[in-house]
């Protein structure tokens, strides 16, 4: 089994190589570093939508743990009885 992640987070087993017996099913998951979450495996694993799943070892497999930045929207306003500016300019930066 080859454990890889794109982002930043960690996996378990870690990544690189691992062995398993024919027909062992590897329990695996996901962890995503602060300030970032877990999008999706690639692979053959049983659910690529949650950071803990598994992984039948029937043949070599080859899984991938994706993360992303959580981001966040920022609004701007400017309050219409006083004068001023503001740095962005009101509305939402895109």
């Amino acid at each position: 089994l080859t454990m890889q992640k794109s982002g930043n987070g960690s996996t378990n087993p870690g990544t690189g190589s691992h062995l398993y017996p024919t027909g062992e099913i590897v329990n695996i998951y996901a962890t995503p570093d602060a300030g970032h979450k877990f999008d999706y495996w690639s692979g053959d694993v049983a659910n690529p939508n949650n950071s803990t799943t598994t992984v039948t070892m029937d043949a070599n497999k080859t899984v991938t743990a994706y993360f992303s930045c959580i981001e966040h929207t920022l609004t701007m306003a400017v309050n219409q009885s006083g004068w001023g500016t503001t740095t962005p300019s009101p509305g939402t930066p895109g």
